[in-house]
């Protein structure tokens, strides 16, 4: 299944770096983000969406191909809170730059 999130380019950035990094594939960076947000059971209102507040970065369109353990744990995460997939996503890649210390705050 593909699906289309918005990020910021500050975002995107500190993603691209991550994955020069770990050295994994952009696509398998995402995955964890959303894994890890999921396995944390972080609520989603503790982190704001980062379209609000890097907005000035400018915004990448991301074409992602989802696999079942993703879709499953994205939809489990919109079934507690009942938010977007796409704005899940964004929310899951701000925590994850925030643990890996590539992020401000949240």
């Amino acid at each position: 299944m593909r699906t289309t999130v918005f990020v910021t380019k500050w975002q995107y950035d500190k993603l691209k770096k991550l994955c020069l990094e770990d050295k994994i594939s952009f696509q398998d960076e995402i995955k964890r983000a959303v894994l890890t947000f999921f396995e944390d059971k972080v609520p989603l209102t503790l982190i704001s969406d980062p379209l609000t507040s890097h907005k000035k970065s400018g915004l990448i369109k991301i074409i992602l191909l989802i696999d079942d353990e993703l879709d499953q744990s994205i939809k489990k995460i919109s079934e507690i809170s009942n938010t977007k997939k796409s704005m899940i996503i964004r929310k899951a890649i701000s925590y994850y730059l925030f643990r890996k210390g590539k992020y401000g705050d949240l």
